[in-house]
């Protein structure tokens, strides 16, 4: 499905089949160009997941942002490797208030100018 348009455009992806990382699960995918509608998570590629969110911190080897980062992506996030140094593309999570449900997705620069991806 797709609401909006031009830079207010979203999009949103049901999945066949979940995606499953460390036993949480999610099985619907968000674009958004103008990034979340969430407070303390910028991604514009994310997933609304499911399950312990202390296990995909681990298993996708994140740590916790800076507090003072204007430009993170999510309250847990890594930079992937061989990436523009300047504005690495980076992986983000955050937590919802919601027991159990988690904000995890990409596209952010973490760094830099703060340009996006």
């Amino acid at each position: 499905m797709t609401f909006g348009e031009g830079m207010m455009e979203k999009n949103i992806l049901i999945l066949r089949k979940p995606i499953v990382i460390a036993g949480a699960r999610t099985s619907s995918i968000i674009l958004s160009l103008e990034g979340s509608s969430y407070f303390n998570f910028n991604a514009a590629v994310y997933g609304i997941f499911e399950g312990d969110f202390k296990s995909v911190v681990k298993e996708l080897g994140l740590s916790a942002a800076p507090a003072r980062s204007e430009v993170g992506v999510g309250k847990h996030q890594r930079p992937v490797a061989g990436q523009n140094t300047l504005c690495p593309k980076t992986i983000g999570l955050t937590p919802l208030a919601e027991k159990g449900k988690f904000l995890l997705g990409c596209g952010w620069c973490n760094g830099g100018r703060g340009e996006r991806w």
